[in-house]
C-alpha cells in the first residue's frame, strides 16, 4: 500500500469577495430546493494522474470549501486482479489533497475503475455535503490528466467510517400515544460534520431554545446509520445538516439545509407552526394521511391520525375507518382489533367484510379469543352464502363474491381449494357479461374473447391467482400460455409464468420465461425481473450466471421516476449476491 496526504495553505487576500460568497451562500441554503443547489456547489475538482508504477488523485475543493477535517478521504482503484485502497484519515483543512494509489500495468489488464469518496464543507460553517468519483480509464487514458466527474454520494450510501470524537445526539422517544399530532422536526446529521455540532450545541440541545424546540417532535438520524437511509432516500437529504419540519403524517412544511444560526431557526420553527395552527378534525386528519402514505411517506400517517380519530365513531365515512384499520395494522398496534369489528359490521359489501373478517379473527385468535374468532367467521359465512345464492349479479357484484370467496378459504382451509376455484369462476363470469359472452367452462371460455382480454388484464391476473391456489395447475398453464401468445412484449405475463414455474419446481422452464421478463421489463421492474432470474439460476446451481445478472441491474441507470421500491428491490438484489458470493478480500 501507498498512501500520501499532502497538506497545503491558501489565504484569500480579497476579503469582500469572501463576504460576498459567504452571503449568496447563505441565500442558497435558504432558498427553495437549496438542497440541491448546494450539494452541487459545493463539489470538488478531481485529477486523475497517471505515474508509471502509481496513480496520484489529486482532490481540489470548490471556492468556499474545504475537505471535511474528520472524514477520511478514500480512494480505491482496481483491475479485475488486484484492488488498492488508501485513506487519507486527516485531510488538509485548506487546499488541495493528494492520494497515491499503487497502479500495476500488465497485459492481461485493460481498464482500471477508481473510486474516490469523502466530504466537502462551507467555509462559513453552514454545511457540509459527501461526494464521491467513479472513473473508468483505459489504457490510452494513462497518458495524461483526466479530470473526473465528481457527483453528490448516493443517499443510502454509507461515508467511509468516521472518528469516533463526536458526541451521540440524543433521540427522544416518540409517546405511544399522542393526544396532538406534534410537528415533527428532523435533525439529519453526521458525526464528522462540524455545521451539525453548532446545531446540536448552539439549538438543538442549548436551554436558551429549549421552550422552541420542545413543541416539536426532534428525531435525530445519523447519516452514516442505515437506519436512516430510508427516510434520507424518501426526503432527498444530501447536504448536512438537513433540518426537514413536517407534519406529524409527513407533509413537508420547511427544509433547512445548513446551520444558519440559532435566530434563524427559533424563526422557521415558529413559521411551521404558524402555517398548521391547531390539531386537525378527523375528515381533515384522513386526508392529510391520504396525501401522505400516496407518496410513501407513511411512517407517522398512523400516530397522527389515531390522535385526531381515538374510536371508530370518530370516521364520518366508512372509506376512512378502514383507511384507518390498514394504518393500524401496518403499525402493529392493538386499536386494528376495534376498527376491523366496525368495518366487517358497516361494510356495504361481502368482499369488504369478509376481508375485514377475516383480518379481526386473526387478532381474536392471537389474544386467545377463539370462541368470538370463530362466531364472527360463522357469521360472514352466511352472509356469503346468501349473496352466492342470489340471481341476477352484476360483474361487479360478481368481483366482490370472488373477493368475499377468497378470504373465506383463507379462514376455512378445508373448504379452500372448492372457495378458491369458485371465486375465479366468479371473476371469469364477470369478464364475459362485460363482454356480452356466454359463460362456460375455463379456461375455454376466457381464453376465446382473444385480444378483448386487453381490458381485463388486471382481473386475469388476480383469477389465475385464485386458480393457483386451488391447485388447477392445467388451467393456469393454459391461461399463462394464452395470454403470452396475445400480448408476447408484456412484462408482468413473463415475470408471472417464471415466477409459478419456479414455485412448481420446473426450474428449466422458468428460466427463459424470467429472461423474456427481463428482455421486456421497464423502470425499477427490470431490478425485479433480475431478482426472478437470479432466483431461478440460483436454483440451477448456475451461481456465476447469477452474479453477473444481479451486477448488471445494479450498474444500469436509475430509473427517472424513483420510489421507495427502487432501493427496496435493489437492497434485496444486493443481499441475494452476497449470498451467492459473500464479500471479502480477493
Amino acid at each position: 500500500m501507498v498512501q500520501e496526504a499532502e497538506f497545503s495553505r491558501g489565504y484569500d487576500s480579497d476579503l469582500v469577495r469572501t463576504l460576498v460568497q459567504q452571503l449568496l451562500l447563505a441565500i442558497v441554503l435558504l432558498a427553495p430546493g437549496a438542497a440541491q443547489a448546494q450539494a452541487d456547489e459545493s463539489l470538488p475538482t478531481v485529477r486523475l494522474v497517471p505515474k508509471p508504477e502509481l496513480l496520484v488523485v489529486r482532490v481540489q475543493p470548490a471556492d468556499g470549501f474545504h475537505l471535511a477535517a474528520d472524514l477520511p478521504l478514500r480512494a480505491n482503484v482496481t483491475d479485475g486482479y488486484f484492488t488498492f485502497e488508501v485513506n487519507d484519515p486527516a485531510p488538509p483543512e485548506t487546499g488541495e489533497a493528494r492520494l497515491r494509489l499503487p497502479l500495476v500495468r500488465e497485459r492481461r489488464i485493460t481498464s482500471w475503475t477508481v473510486s474516490v469518496e469523502g466530504a466537502t464543507c462551507a467555509d462559513d460553517g453552514t454545511t457540509c455535503v459527501p461526494f464521491h468519483v467513479e472513473q473508468e480509464l483505459g489504457r490510452g487514458q494513462l497518458r495524461g490528466v483526466l479530470v473526473a466527474e465528481a457527483g453528490r454520494l448516493p443517499r443510502s450510501h454509507a461515508p467511509p467510517p468516521t472518528k469516533p470524537t463526536k458526541p451521540t445526539r440524543t433521540v427522544p422517544e416518540p409517546a405511544d400515544a399522542p393526544t396532538v399530532p406534534r410537528l415533527v422536526l428532523y435533525d439529519f446529521f453526521a458525526t464528522w460534520c462540524p455545521p451539525c455540532d453548532r446545531l446540536r450545541d448552539e439549538f438543538l440541545e442549548h436551554p436558551d431554545w429549549a421552550d422552541v424546540v420542545e413543541t416539536f417532535d426532534v428525531r435525530s438520524l445519523d447519516a452514516d446509520d442505515p437506519s436512516s437511509f430510508s427516510l434520507k432516500d424518501q426526503y432527498r437529504v444530501g447536504g448536512y445538516p438537513t433540518v426537514l419540519l413536517t407534519t406529524a403524517t409527513g407533509e413537508v412544511l420547511d427544509r433547512i439545509v445548513g446551520f444558519p444560526g440559532s435566530e434563524e431557526m427559533a424563526r422557521r420553527l415558529a413559521a411551521a407552526r404558524a402555517a398548521t395552527g391547531t390539531a386537525e378534525g378527523c375528515s381533515g386528519a384522513v386526508k392529510t394521511a391520504r396525501r401522505t402514505t400516496a407518496r410513501d411517506v407513511d411512517a407517522n400517517a398512523w400516530p397522527a391520525l389515531s390522535a385526531a380519530c381515538p374510536d371508530p365513531q370518530s370516521f364520518k365515512d366508512f372509506a376512512g375507518l378502514v383507511f384507518a384499520f390498514e394504518l393500524a395494522e401496518r403499525a402493529e398496534d392493538a386499536r386494528a382489533l376495534g376498527l376491523a369489528l366496525a368495518g366487517a359490521e358497516q361494510a356495504p359489501s361481502e368482499g369488504v367484510a369478509a376481508r375485514l373478517g377475516w383480518a379481526a379473527s386473526q387478532l381474536l385468535t392471537e389474544q386467545g379469543a377463539a370462541e368470538e374468532a370463530e362466531a364472527l367467521e360463522e357469521g360472514l359465512a352466511r352472509r356469503i352464502d346468501s349473496r352466492w345464492k342470489a340471481a341476477g349479479l352484476s360483474p361487479e357484484q360478481r368481483i366482490d363474491l370472488a373477493d368475499a370467496l377468497y378470504y373465506r378459504g383463507q379462514w376455512d382451509p378445508d373448504e379452500k381449494v372448492r372457495l378458491h376455484q369458485a371465486a375465479a369462476e366468479q371473476l371469469a363470469r364477470a369478464i364475459t357479461d362485460r363482454e356480452g359472452v356466454e359463460p362456460g367452462p375455463l379456461p375455454d371460455t376466457l381464453l376465446g374473447l382473444s385480444a378483448k382480454l386487453k381490458h381485463h388484464e388486471g382481473l386475469v391476473h388476480d383469477l389465475v391467482y385464485l386458480l393457483r391456489s386451488a391447485g388447477a395447475h392445467e388451467s393456469v398453464g393454459r391461461i399463462y400460455g394464452g395470454m403470452i401468445a396475445l400480448f408476447p412484449e408484456a412484462f408482468t405475463w413473463h415475470y408471472a409464468q417464471a415466477g409459478w414455474l419456479l414455485q412448481e419446481g420446473a426450474v428449466d422452464k422458468a428460466e427463459p420465461s424470467a429472461r423474456r421478463a427481463l428482455e421486456y421489463s421497464y423502470g425499477d421492474m427490470s431490478l425485479r425481473a433480475a431478482k426472478r432470474l437470479a432466483d431461478i439460476l440460483v436454483a440451477r446451481e448456475k451461481l456465476d450466471e447469477a452474479v453477473a445478472v444481479i451486477d448488471a441491474a445494479l450498474e444500469a441507470p436509475l430509473p427517472e421516476q424513483q420510489h421507495v421500491r427502487t432501493w427496496r428491490y435493489r437492497t434485496a438484489l444486493t443481499a441475494l449476491r452476497d449470498t451467492v458470493r459473500p464479500p471479502g478480500p480477493r
